[in-house]
Order: C-alpha cells, then sequence, then structure tokens
C-alpha cells in the first residue's frame, strides 16, 4: 500500500504544481496563477487592473455629468458689450506696445475693469473721454501707486468721485472738462502732494471756483476754461506762489486786467484763448 509522503502535493490545495482540480475555487486558481508570475509580471497585472477600474470609473462619471448638463444654445449666450469689447481692446494695445498711456472712449468702468487697470504695475496715464464714474472709480485710481496723470473729457463724475481722487499721493497733472464741481470738491485738490498742472474747463464757473483754486499753492502750471475769470480773480491766480504757467479761456477779463499781469507778473508764460495777447511783453 502506497502512502503520501511529506513532499507529495495533494490536487486540490494550494501549492506549485499543474495539476489543477477541476473543481477547484477560481480564487485558488487566481492564487496559483499569482504565484507563478514573476515579481514584474505581477507589478504590471496590477496597473493593468488599477487602469481599468479607473476608466470604469470614468466613463460612470461622464454619463452622469452628461445626464445633468443643460444644453445651451449658442444665441442665448451672453455677448461682451461694445464698451467691454474696447477696453480689452486698449488693453491689448498697451501691452503690444509696451506703453504707459491707455485711453478709453464711453468708460464707465465695472469693478473687475478697476481692478485690470489698478494690475497694470507700468500704466502711469490714464485718458478718458465720455463716461461716467462713480466714487469706487475715484478709489481705485486714487490707489494707483504708479499713476501720474488723469485726462477726463466729457466724463460725468459728482464731488464725492472728485473727493476720492484727491486721495492720491503721485498723480501731478490733473485735466477735468465738461462737469461742474462745487467749489469745496475743487479746493480739496489742494490736498494733493504731487499736483502741479491743473486743466479745468467748466461751461458755469464762477469767483467761489476761482478762490478754491487760489488755494492750490503748488501750482505751477494752470489753464483755466470757460470760469467765467474777470479782474480781480485774476489778480488772485497770479499769486500763487509757485506759478510759472497760465492759460486762460473764455473769461470776462479786460484789457486793463491783462494789463495788470503782465506789468507786475512779467515772468508768467500767458496764453490767453489759445494764442498770446498783443501786449504780452514775452510774446511767447
Amino acid at each position: 500500500m502506497v502512502t503520501a509522503t511529506e513532499n507529495e502535493i495533494t490536487p486540490g490545495v494550494d501549492g506549485d504544481t499543474g495539476n489543477e482540480s477541476p473543481d477547484m475555487p477560481l480564487k485558488h486558481r487566481l492564487r496559483m496563477l499569482s504565484r507563478r508570475l514573476r515579481p514584474r509580471h505581477r507589478v504590471i497585472l496590477v496597473a493593468i487592473v488599477i487602469l481599468m477600474m479607473l476608466l470604469v470609473t470614468w466613463l460612470v462619471v461622464t454619463l452622469i455629468s452628461t445626464d445633468d448638463v443643460a444644453v445651451v444654445e449658442p444665441a442665448t449666450l451672453p455677448s461682451a458689450s461694445p464698451e467691454r469689447h474696447a477696453f480689452q481692446a486698449a488693453l491689448v494695445h498697451l501691452v503690444q506696445s509696451g506703453d504707459d498711456t491707455i485711453r478709453l472712449y464711453d468708460f464707465s468702468p465695472a469693478s473687475d475693469q478697476l481692478e485690470t487697470l489698478a494690475s497694470v504695475e507700468r500704466l502711469k496715464i490714464i485718458r478718458i473721454d465720455a463716461g461716467t464714474l462713480t466714487p469706487q472709480a475715484g478709489e481705485v485710481l486714487a490707489s494707483m501707486p504708479h499713476l501720474e496723470q488723469l485726462h477726463f473729457r466729457g466724463v460725468s463724475m459728482d464731488d464725492a468721485t472728485l473727493d476720492a481722487i484727491s486721495k492720491s499721493q503721485t498723480i501731478w497733472l490733473l485735466n477735468i472738462s465738461g462737469e461742474m464741481l462745487s467749489p469745496d470738491a475743487i479746493g480739496r485738490l489742494a490736498d494733493m502732494p504731487k499736483l502741479r498742472q491743473l486743466r479745468l474747463a467748466m461751461k458755469n464757473g464762477g469767483n467761489r471756483h476761482t478762490q478754491s483754486i487760489a488755494k492750490i499753492t503748488k501750482l505751477r502750471a494752470l489753464h483755466l476754461i470757460g470760469l467765467g475769470v474777470n479782474n480781480q480773480s485774476l489778480k488772485q491766480l497770479a499769486d500763487l506762489p509757485n506759478l510759472e504757467s497760465l492759460y486762460i479761456d473764455d473769461s470776462n477779463v479786460n484789457d486793463e486786467g491783462w494789463q495788470w499781469l503782465f506789468e507786475n507778473k512779467p515772468h508768467l508764460h500767458v496764453h490767453i484763448d489759445q494764442k498770446h495777447h498783443d501786449r504780452d511783453p514775452q510774446n511767447h
């Protein structure tokens, strides 16, 4: 009678043999197959299994997401306004040209546009033709650390906006036209430490406005249009201690007033209605 030795392997039990029983459970077959594989082959097999699981997961997620997404017709998609297109075009030109100046037309900025402007570090000069500026816009402009010049033509703003702009620590040239601002708001421009040049065009200005301007003692160049400057207010303006250039258009100053100016302030560079007065001794 032959008995099994310790070295013999009973069919159907874990072991390295090819005599698998047809009735052997699947998990045992897989385990035996795994033992036959070399370590490198085992790694490849595991990687294939993981990739297949990931693929199945991705397919399921894709099918679920597709069911939840609403189909939007192209005609219903929002389109950018012409003003936004113009703003983007101006930014592109600024970047491509390497310039430090941007010119904007009919500009009533949204908060994201203000943030974009503030992020352009080399931007020193902003020119805006038409549009509306809010106090929020004024605050952003005043906070720009490299901004040196602001030019507004036909831009709607109120006293609060100009108050915000007057907080700027860097602007040295301010050009405002087309707005009716109070004398008090104009006077607060004296708080701007770098302001040296002011161009102000107002249809309904008066003596109170010129009195406020006369308080901006750091001014070196002044251009006033339509503020109704007369002989008395001319003397107040001419007494600005650092003034070197004075341009006045559409004033009420008569020949006597101009004669006083030329005799008492001969150092001033004077233009009257965009040209030299025939009594200007410098004729420059």
